[in-house]
Order: structure tokens, then sequence, then C-alpha cells
């Protein structure tokens, strides 16, 4: 009989020690309430400075009650079981979270927030500025600077400067209330090299003709913007084989010309794409103008020796002839766009210059050549000066026409 009561005491117990691990191994399964606690229960600030404060181990659904003890130095935005205090002004205060009958307190302490300037160290370029200031005082502070030659000060208000940096170099900016100084270290660098613009052309030209095949100043130059002197163009080619284009020598552009003079091939009328490669500050740029050829306009509204009206005659070529016999007055006036230069007058290897509205006796030798020098008024698109300029004219933007008058 004992014997069967001993076994069934040492079954007895062993079932309740497994039931004790089955239950202890459950997850989830707590024996004991974690206890509440704040994160802090005492906490510094500064003033307008916040501190987010929060309750531990709160049971879900339970509420929780804050509460500041002193709004003018702390106060409070409740979350739950979390709190943002703002410091207000210098002083202490106690934030208090009440869960149930339970009370947590948090002593919070206000600073005022320490007098420092708004930088320690800066770097600026020289020709470029930043704004300086004091903050957190009332006093008013003197400023200097350590060199005059690298930074300069600006007084943009109360405790408040601009500071400019000069040239390269490091100075201290100071700002001194009483005994007391502020220090901003500045370091001032060389003004950086402005970026090269990209060399450009004109996407568009017209370029005129005149007799043919000759094209004309300045139009048949596709001036380059932006063109560095060290630059190398290569690569140039037309996409129409009656035209050629090269580089100007001593001139930010590319010439057009007939291919060749011989074939007496009419350009007129006639499209190419000029495409050349810039290489420039290590860099390749691919350009192309897409021109067309238009007959010459010509240059005169008027052109008259004698009564006769020879203007309509220059349009797309630069020489006309005609028989004129005894002295006739010459009377020449510009298209709009050019302007009037000089009139010369040849009889063989004499020449001479003469009055607009002068007469000429054109029964001296056998003939007269008129030479009309002239200019145009506006200049193209990208136009620069030509560093050197082989041509008879004075400049790209000047030309010039023939007249021939025979006698018999």
């Amino acid at each position: 009989m004992r014997k069967k009561k001993g076994k069934m005491w040492k079954l007895l117990l062993k079932s309740l020690f497994l039931w004790a691990m089955i239950v202890f191994a459950l997850p989830g399964v707590k024996t004991d309430a974690a206890k509440i606690t704040l994160n802090k229960t005492s906490v510094s600030i500064y003033e307008g400075k916040t501190y987010k404060l929060a309750l531990k181990n709160v049971t879900k659904g339970k509420k929780v009650t804050w509460k500041s003890s002193k709004k003018s130095v702390a106060v409070i935005k409740a979350n739950g079981t979390s709190c943002t205090i703002t410091g207000k002004k210098n002083g202490t205060a106690v934030i208090s979270a009440k869960v149930g009958t339970k009370t947590y307190k948090c002593k919070v302490t206000v600073k005022k927030l320490p007098v420092a300037l708004s930088a320690k160290t800066k770097t600026v370029n020289a020709g470029s500025s930043f704004t300086l200031s004091l903050q957190n005082t009332s006093s008013t502070a003197k400023w200097s600077v350590s060199n005059k030659k690298v930074l300069s000060l600006k007084k943009l208000g109360k405790n408040k400067y601009k500071i400019s940096g000069l040239k390269a170099g490091k100075a201290n900016v100071y700002a001194q209330i009483g005994k007391k100084k502020y220090t901003c270290a500045v370091t001032v660098k060389a003004k950086p090299a402005s970026a090269k613009p990209a060399p450009t052309c004109v996407a568009n030209q017209t370029v005129y003709v005149h007799d043919t095949n000759i094209l004309d100043i300045p139009d048949c130059f596709i001036f380059i913007k932006n063109l560095d002197k060290n630059a190398a163009i290569t690569n140039i080619k037309s996409s129409n084989t009656y035209i050629k284009a090269k580089k100007r020598n001593g001139m930010d552009a590319i010439q057009v010309a007939a291919a060749s003079y011989r074939d007496n091939a009419d350009l007129a009328n006639m499209t190419s794409k000029i495409s050349f490669s810039v290489i420039q500050n290590g860099k390749t740029y691919n350009l192309s103008c897409n021109i067309i050829v238009k007959e010459m306009e010509s240059p005169f509204s008027s052109f008259k020796i004698g009564e006769q009206e020879f203007a309509g005659q220059y349009k797309g070529t630069m020489s006309v002839s005609a028989e004129i016999t005894g002295r006739k007055v010459i009377s020449v006036k510009m298209a709009p766009g050019y302007i009037l230069d000089q009139i010369l007058v040849s009889y063989g290897s004499d020449s001479k210059e003469v009055k607009n509205g002068s007469a000429v006796d054109f029964d001296k030798g056998d003939n007269a050549h008129i030479t009309v020098n002239y200019h145009m008024t506006k200049a193209p698109v990208n136009y620069v000066a030509p560093t050197s300029w082989d041509a008879v004219s004075k400049s790209p933007l000047h030309s010039w026409i023939y007249f021939i008058g025979w006698s018999f």
C-alpha cells in the first residue's frame, strides 16, 4: 500500500513539473508585469529647444495624463505615452505623468542659450560674402577683423554683419562684449576661374553670290562665338560638292566658297550643310550650319550717271558697264544697311577721289573706271573683328563695286 502511494506522489510531482515547464515555455505568457518607468527623471534643455519624454512598459490602452508644474518655464505636447517638452525660459519645472493612481516625475531645467556667433569657422571665395551674427544677447558687440586686406565688414543690423572675402588668405572676425571675445575663423580662397562657355555658331545662314559663283563677304563667313585662341578646328566638311569650306586665317570663322571657279556652276539657290569640330579646353564640340545661297541684292537704292539709272543692274553682280560720253554727274544713294565711303575715278593708272554728285569726264581716255567703296551698318551674328585681314577691302564689313564707262 505504501509503495502504491509513493508511486502516485511521484507521478503527481512529475505532472506538475511538466505542466510548469509547458506554461513557462509558452510565448507571450508573463509571470510578472514589467515596472513602469520614465526614460529620464531629470533633463536639461535650452530655451526654445525640445526633448521627448516617454513612459516605458505602459499597458496598451492605459490612460496617461501629462502635466507641467510651471508652464512659463516648460510646456508640453502630450502624445499617449510620451510628450514633447519645450523650454520657454530659464528656470525649473516638473513634468508629471499619471497612470491610474501612480505618478511619475521628471525634473526639467531650462537654461538660457549661450551667447555665440552663428558660425565658428567659414570658407569663402574672394569676391563672395556671407552673413555673420552674434546670437542670444541684448548687448551690442564691437566687431573687427584681424586682416583688413583679406576680409571686410559691413553692418546689416544690430550684431549682424556682411563679411566679404577680398583676397586669398586667413583672417578672424571678432565680436567683443566687455572682455569676452567671440571668434569666427575665416579662410578666403582665390576666386575660381569662371568656366569658359562652349563655342557655338548659327544654325542657319544665307550666303549671297554675285557673278555666278563668287560668294560675297561678310556672309561667306560662318562666325564662331566663344572660340579660344588656342582652339583647333578640324574635320571641316560641306555636304555640297560645289561648295567648299575652310578655316579663315586671322578670323574666328569658317569661310565658304565655290569648290571650283572653272566649271562656272551657278551657286544661286544651292544649299549645303557645313560641319566642323572645335577642340577647345580638352573638349570636342561638333558644330554645323545650314547655308542657302541667294543672289546678291544691289547695295544701291539709286546709282545715276547723268540721267541713266544703274542701281537695279547691280543685282547679282559687282560690275556694270555702259557707253557714256561727255561730262556726267555721278549720284549715288546707298540702300538701307549700307553707307557710302568713297568714289574713285580712274583713267588707266591715273586715279582720283571725287565727291558724290561731282561731274566726271567720260571722254577722257578710252574708258573711265568708277569704284564705289561702302560698308555694312550691321555686323553678322557672332562677328569678331579679324586679328589679320589680307583682302583688298578694309575689313570683312567693307566692299566695293565697279562701273566701266566707255566711249568711242
